[in-house]
């Protein structure tokens, strides 16, 4: 059942859709790497990026390579956002200009059908927090977070990035959070546009309830969905749909709602747990989301954590699906921690929660998970004794399809992104 990474270059050899993590490495790029791609940052720095595949539940890994170039960088190269074969990667370089900053922060296009990294022309539209008596400042790139980025790569080979803000007020119960912005770069027009006051269209919901949503909304994630749409997703209250075929001039956001229970959790509030962890929502098809939880449950079998020593590992995962010209979830399938644990395949692995779910790119029905023996990563005296497991489940047959013991060297398992990457 244990996958193993496949080194060749030939077609049987390229997984249909990878885990790419976010963050790259700086090793040497050698024979083992599938992909690569080589370019000059915006200050004259030679830099190169490659991408070691494996089938997941594997993880794949991202490299970058600055021989040649008198500085390295402060920061490794990271991928912001993902859509099929497109990656948008944040690169940073040291500034030759030290008077303002440090380094200059470049965005490039990673095309792995072609090899080939494009750079992004910088954005200077500031943000709503950055505005307001500009006399004397000077003019910075605004920053493409990966929380709030987007790309959506078009069929004519086009790619859209969008960032959306939804500024927040001052004084709330005057202003409700009713209206967004996009930043908006189109490589066909090689311009960013920016979009202010875009209407937040939240349906049947009444006023109340809308203000009450989009209080305290904090963007989690942008997912691209079939061949149109942009999700910004808050994992605790909902997403917002953009059409990026619509005209900018005349684009709305429509708000959908998640299929679980709104979550009144500020995103001041300290103790905001990670979305990643239990949360992931997906494109699944031209015009339909899959969204799939792992929740808590009571040993008597209720929702909720479990007051007693039993119940504390116990879960239950849950799949749902929304065609987003429809407005009613179907619940697809739900497994429980019993299920899982009898499953030929499992067999002396922990009997501990799963966490962060990846949602195939390939199949829906299938969804990746990290499962840890409960050692930290923090602790010296636990370091050695740490293990993570990446499980491959379907859970439509409801079958563990493969477990790959995970190579813990750089512990970062769980800032993983889905990608098709293609060439």
């Amino acid at each position: 059942m244990e996958k193993t990474e496949h080194s060749d270059d030939s077609p049987a050899a390229r997984p249909r859709w990878v885990m790419l993590n976010r963050y790259s490495y700086r090793r040497f790029i050698d024979a083992e790497t599938m992909t690569s791609a080589a370019s000059h940052t915006s200050t004259g720095h030679l830099f190169r990026v490659s991408f070691r595949l494996a089938a997941p539940p594997a993880c794949s890994t991202f490299h970058n390579d600055w021989t040649g170039s008198d500085d390295e960088p402060h920061r490794d190269p990271e991928i912001v956002a993902a859509h099929g074969d497109c990656l948008l990667l944040d690169v940073t370089c040291p500034n030759p200009n030290k008077m303002y900053d440090n380094v200059v922060i470049d965005y490039f296009l990673y095309d792995a059908a072609a090899d080939a990294l494009s750079l992004l022309a910088a954005c200077f539209f500031p943000m709503t927090f950055q505005r307001g008596d500009g006399a004397g400042r000077v003019a910075r790139a605004r920053h493409l977070w990966k929380k709030d980025t987007g790309i959506f790569h078009r069929g004519s080979g086009e790619v859209t990035v969008a960032q959306l803000e939804v500024p927040d007020t001052d004084d709330r119960p005057k202003f409700p959070r009713n209206k967004a912005e996009l930043c908006v770069l189109d490589t066909g027009r090689l311009q960013w546009e920016l979009r202010r006051d875009v209407p937040i269209v939240h349906g049947e919901a009444t006023a109340g309830k809308a203000y009450d949503l989009m209080l305290w909304w904090e963007t989690d994630v942008a997912v691209p969905v079939g061949d149109r749409f942009l999700c910004f997703v808050d994992y605790f209250r909902g997403f917002l749909v953009y059409d990026v075929a619509a005209d900018l001039a005349t684009v709305e956001l429509r708000y959908v709602p998640l299929p679980v229970e709104v979550s009144d959790l500020s995103p001041n509030f300290d103790g905001r747990p990670c979305t990643a962890s239990f949360r992931n929502l997906a494109g699944a098809g031209i015009d339909a989301v899959r969204f799939v939880t792992v929740e808590s449950r009571c040993c008597c079998g209720a929702a909720g954590d479990s007051s007693c020593e039993r119940g504390w590992f116990l879960f239950t995962v849950t799949a749902w699906s929304l065609n987003l010209a429809a407005t009613v979830w179907v619940k697809e399938s739900m497994l429980d921690c019993e299920e899982l644990w009898a499953m030929p395949g499992y067999g002396d692995l922990p009997r501990r929660p799963l966490s962060h779910p990846i949602v195939s790119s390939d199949d829906p029905d299938i969804v990746c998970f990290i499962l840890l023996n409960g050692y930290s990563r923090y602790s010296d005296e636990d370091r050695d004794k740490r293990k993570v497991w990446m499980l491959e489940i379907n859970m439509r047959s409801k079958t563990l399809r493969s477990v790959v013991l995970y190579n813990n060297e750089e512990q970062q398992e769980e800032y993983q992104i889905a990608a098709k990457l293609q060439f």
